[in-house]
């Protein structure tokens, strides 16, 4: 396990975001998980198309591939945790039940009371992780650095109130996992929910029972939030056109983008760019 870890970073934000008039513009990782945890000041974090606003004794999780950008007073006091996304996750799954491991799959933010034990605790495993990054790699800072982060999950999976699902919607976070991670590599593909249930050696009717269970919606409700998603992120964060967008996203035409988009949020991709950039 200590040889799986390949990157672990704590970093104050204020040192870095000062120079940019307390603002870090929108950005994602592919690779990278990170976690913040705000000690004093205000802000809003950003993610996608949603806002949080930001105060004293929160985290928020910011998993990979999800664009997002912080908006700070000039005395927020934020730490920030980097790990590679592998690690991270690997970790999650040798901790906490399968039924936990889906708290950490979106972006969340998550209160604490400073009166409690657990604000302490993760700001004193955020502090000795920052302490022994430096240190010369080995197999005795890897298992310092793994120790705090395994006390940090720790400490999040047991505050986010929904990580623990009643027993029939646990059976199904696996699959429901497993589902979402081939649409997050396959969603531009246009496959159809047959094809993800062969890929997944279950039937449709498996998936589609697991889908409800956890999120509500049907698989295919899932693979079209996640291209409806996708879109809004190129149309917001990028220079691209919505032609080159609608090709990006697997549409043989610009046109079935467009009736696509309009049809599952209510406006044109041109009306929404227009909308939200001014």
């Amino acid at each position: 396990m200590l040889d799986r870890l390949q990157y672990l970073q704590v970093e104050r934000i204020s040192t870095r975001i000062r120079k940019y008039n307390w603002e870090l513009f929108p950005h994602r990782h592919s690779d990278l998980f990170q976690i913040a945890i705000v000690h004093s000041g205000t802000g809003r974090v950003n993610f996608d198309i949603e806002s949080r606003t930001l105060h004293p004794h929160m985290a928020v999780l910011l998993p990979n591939g999800v664009m997002h950008n912080f908006e700070l007073s000039a005395d927020a006091g934020i730490d920030l945790m980097t790990v590679d996304a592998d690690y991270f996750q690997f970790n999650v799954r040798q901790l906490v039940d399968v039924a936990a491991e889906a708290c950490f799959v979106h972006p969340e933010s998550v209160a604490f009371d400073p009166q409690g034990a657990e604000w302490p605790a993760l700001r004193s495993s955020f502090g000795n992780a920052e302490a022994h990054q430096n240190v010369a790699k080995s197999r005795t800072r890897n298992a310092l650095l793994s120790a705090n982060l395994v006390a940090i999950i720790s400490i999040l999976s047991d505050q986010l109130s929904h990580a623990h699902l009643p027993e029939e919607k646990a059976g199904h976070v696996g699959l429901y996992l497993r589902f979402r991670d081939l649409v997050e590599a396959s969603y531009a593909s246009r496959q159809t929910i047959a094809d993800y249930a062969a890929r997944l050696a279950v039937t449709e009717q498996s998936l589609y029972r697991a889908c409800k269970a956890l999120s509500g919606v049907s698989p295919s409700k899932l693979v079209q939030q996640r291209l409806v998603l996708e879109g809004q992120r190129l149309l917001l964060y990028s220079d691209m056109t919505v032609s080159e967008i609608a090709y990006a996203l697997g549409f043989t035409e610009p046109s079935a983008f467009s009736r696509f988009f309009s049809e599952k949020t209510g406006h044109s991709p041109v009306k929404f760019r227009a909308q939200r950039l001014g």
